[in-house]
């Protein structure tokens, strides 16, 4: 289970990065480019919130907090959530291992890499999931 966890830590120390390009009000984000949330930023931007330094508790009850609050990113208070997100990962992996992942015929085996700062293939790769030997045994128990 130690190893289990530096793993999923591992993979979230990792960037995310946009598989597409896309354009969001005239801003276009090129595919394979680093998304990060500015969080700061984001609570105490005055588009979403009129005097955002100022300490107002009822501006929740008139605005759409959704749209703008990321409260449990950071903090003391992403415990409860930060820990259910683990469990939730950890159980995704615990539950994949018991299948092999499989080429479809429609992935090019004879991959081709785009030429982008991060290489990646010029096709989709499509895969399928198969019981593995153990795991069917195990189930037929």
């Amino acid at each position: 289970m130690e190893y289990l966890d530096v793993v999923v830590n591992e993979s979230l120390r990792l960037e995310r990065i946009s598989k597409a390009s896309v354009e969001m009000n005239g801003v276009t984000i090129p595919k394979g480019t680093a998304i990060m949330i500015p969080v700061y930023t984001l609570h105490c931007y005055p588009a979403l919130l009129s005097e955002p330094e100022a300490f107002k508790p009822g501006r929740e009850q008139r605005q759409h907090r959704s749209l703008y609050l990321l409260l449990f990113r950071a903090g003391p208070r992403n415990r409860i959530g930060m820990l259910l997100a683990l469990l939730m990962m950890k159980l995704a992996i615990v539950v994949l291992q018991n299948f092999s992942f499989v080429t479809c015929k429609e992935t090019e085996i004879a991959m081709v890499l785009a030429n982008d700062f991060f290489p990646q293939p010029n096709t989709p790769i499509k895969l399928k999931l198969e019981p593995r030997a153990s795991a069917a045994n195990s189930l037929s128990s």
